[in-house]
């Protein structure tokens, strides 16, 4: 089989990363993108070229893991919704369970990925502006997998919003994750697109560090510092405006440091 594009790097690349990966999870109930990126650029350089197509990779992997291999033929079809409507022992068919896990990242109750279970433990609301949920991850074949994840879920911030409506939702959150952080553990963020809302998060936590330790601000060099890890955070004036805007009212209602200055 002969796979080619314009270059032979972008769209090349992807799809046979996609057949490889699909074949590896197949094979060990496990991917690694990275990997498998990293030895097929030692064989030519810049496959998978862009951002977009690491992305879609990772998607499209995520959609083949959840979907499975239900593509049936006419004459199969009614065989396969047959087997899919038996019952398991969970008291749900395998077509209800397929409908609970397609989109869902974060479970209700408790999800199934291969041998790993996700189960929620708690949730707590803190009003209208997000809402804490712990997770606990087991492994059923290894009792040495015991992982507790904590999930701050904001609600106050639009999809379709560039920056929220109010600073104060945006710093409740990062006082109480900075309060409630052990550094011992690592801290990930994530939105949508990996930049809007992550971005804006993640500089203002910068900023508020260097506030703690240095009690000076720099909200540009912040800025310049985290596009070295990743280009594409506070893309808007608008999004500029509102860190600014945002470390002012910090300034101003937090005595602590309003008194430092």
């Amino acid at each position: 089989m002969v796979v080619h594009c314009s270059a032979g790097i972008g769209r090349t690349g992807t799809f046979l990363a996609l057949d490889y990966l699909i074949e590896e999870g197949k094979a060990e109930d496990s991917v690694d993108v990275i990997k498998c990126i990293s030895q097929m650029r030692t064989e030519r350089v810049n496959m998978v070229q862009t951002l977009d197509q690491y992305i879609f990779l990772h998607e499209a992997i995520l959609e083949w893991y959840i979907a499975g291999n239900i593509t049936t033929s006419i004459a199969d079809y009614k065989t396969i919704y047959k087997d899919l409507l038996k019952m398991q022992t969970s008291g749900k068919c395998i077509l209800e369970q397929k409908f609970e896990d397609i989109g869902q990242y974060l479970p209700e109750t408790k999800l199934m990925c291969g041998d790993f279970s996700i189960t929620k433990s708690s949730d707590t609301q803190n009003g209208d502006d997000y809402s804490i949920v712990t997770y606990k991850i087991n492994k059923e074949e290894d009792a040495n997998v015991n992982q507790t994840v904590t999930v701050y879920e904001c609600k106050f911030w639009n999809n379709q919003q560039q920056t929220p409506e109010s600073f104060i939702s945006l710093i409740n959150v990062l006082e109480h994750v900075k309060s409630s952080y052990e550094n011992s553990n690592p801290l990930v963020v994530v939105c949508r697109d990996g930049v809007t809302k992550g971005g804006i998060f993640c500089v203002l936590a910068a900023i508020l560090e260097r506030l703690t330790i240095e009690q000076d601000v720099s909200v540009l060099q912040t800025i310049l510092q985290l596009r070295a890890s990743r280009p594409q955070i506070i893309t808007s004036y608008e999004q500029l405006k509102f860190c600014f805007d945002a470390i002012d009212h910090y300034l101003e209602h937090y005595t602590t440091y309003a008194n430092v200055l």
